[in-house]
């Protein structure tokens, strides 16, 4: 809901820039330019979110057996792993549908 409410008030944000500089041609380059953003947003912001973090694929036999467990009681398929170096208890999910969802672990997490 909140991803929404953000694109919702940039698209009115550079409709209402454009028209005021521009008119009813800035409003529909406002409009065009907002639909370019989400569809960056939604095709490469989990990518760009693991590459910010410096998150690496991660193999660990015993993490992956128990998400797979997991995965198979609640009939999702399993996500991909990654891991930071960072003593800090995290863990967090990244993606766009459930085919390509990622998980991200840190060392912290992982020593508990």
């Amino acid at each position: 809901m909140t991803v929404v409410i953000m694109l919702g008030t940039l698209t009115m944000l550079l409709v209402l820039i454009g028209g005021l500089a521009a008119g009813l041609d800035g409003v529909v380059a406002g409009a065009v330019i907002s639909v370019f953003i989400a569809g960056f947003l939604l095709a490469y912001s989990p990518r760009l979110l693991l590459t910010w973090s410096r998150a690496e694929p991660y193999q660990n036999f015993e993490l992956q057996r128990m998400i797979a467990y997991i995965c198979h009681e609640a009939k999702l398929p399993p996500p991909r792993i990654f891991h930071i170096a960072s003593p800090l208890p995290n863990a967090f999910t990244v993606g766009t549908s459930k085919r390509n969802a990622s998980l991200v672990v840190t060392d912290g997490i992982l020593r508990l």
